[in-house]
């Protein structure tokens, strides 16, 4: 399994599903709140695709050396901090990081559902 497939596997489906909601409720509920959970989604995705190709290198590659990619993360969230200074008045930052953190959700949800089976 090539490493955007599996990323695709993994991730996909429960990125599409928080997407859809999100941009439903861009209709339903405060704009500034629901733009700043999609930008959050956004750096989310690409804070997952670190965190999976990282685990992919570790599956398959045999690594000594294990990494989860933490000072990528942490460049994205800074990235994330930097938007949200530069457009403060459009972008609400708690929201920013509730999506910040989806990615976190997806990967326990997925782990619990994988340890279930």
């Amino acid at each position: 399994m090539t490493l955007l497939k599996g990323f695709s596997n993994f991730f996909t489906k429960p990125f599409i599903i928080i997407f859809v909601l999100e941009f439903v409720s861009l209709i339903l509920l405060d704009r500034l709140i629901v733009r700043s959970l999609i930008l959050g989604t956004i750096i989310s995705v690409f804070m997952a695709f670190s965190w999976y190709s990282n685990y992919y290198k570790a599956l398959h590659h045999q690594q000594r050396i294990l990494t989860t990619g933490t000072v990528t993360r942490v460049i994205l969230v800074i990235l994330a901090c930097i938007i949200w200074y530069k457009f403060s008045a459009d972008l609400n930052m708690i929201a920013i990081t509730v999506g910040l953190m989806t990615t976190y959700v997806i990967i326990f949800v997925n782990a619990v559902r994988h340890f279930r089976q």
